[in-house]
């Protein structure tokens, strides 16, 4: 994802204004604007007016971030415990598992959707187990 959206203001030859993208590059300066303004004008394609940088807007609930968050977390105690760092593991846990808490009292309604889908994912990975596994004639 980019870091910034930069569009371009431009007033067109036959008098109409509109507001374009600049897709070259996720940054802009005095010094790049003026030679945009410079070769659009050149080429006749109109005046250059201003231009405007928009941070993109994440398409995630606050509840789906602060989830990623705890996720996050979780895989950081994971990737400690792994590398045998035992006092720092139990003090990424400790936090990982606050950041979980606060998640599940502040987005209700997710973290109950959240256990409804661990739930089934559950089920299906048993039911997949038992399909796939050996049937004794003498117990089934």
């Amino acid at each position: 994802m980019r870091n910034v959206e930069i569009y371009l203001t431009i007033r067109r030859p036959n008098g109409t204004t509109e507001e374009v993208p600049w897709t070259k590059s996720d940054s802009m300066n005095q010094n790049l604007f003026a030679q945009i303004q410079a070769t659009t004008r050149n080429a006749g394609r109109g005046d250059v007016l201003t231009w405007r940088a928009v941070e993109p807007q994440d398409p995630r609930s606050e509840a789906e971030k602060a989830l990623d968050d705890v996720l996050a977390a979780q895989a950081r105690a994971e990737a400690i415990r792994e590398s045998g760092g035992v006092s720092e593991y139990f003090h990424a846990l400790h936090w990982a598992e606050a950041l979980m808490e606060a998640w599940q009292a502040n987005h209700p309604a997710a973290a109950a959707e959240r256990v409804e889908a661990l739930k089934e994912e559950k089920a299906e990975r048993q039911a997949r187990i038992l399909a796939e596994s050996p049937r004794d004639p003498w117990t089934n």
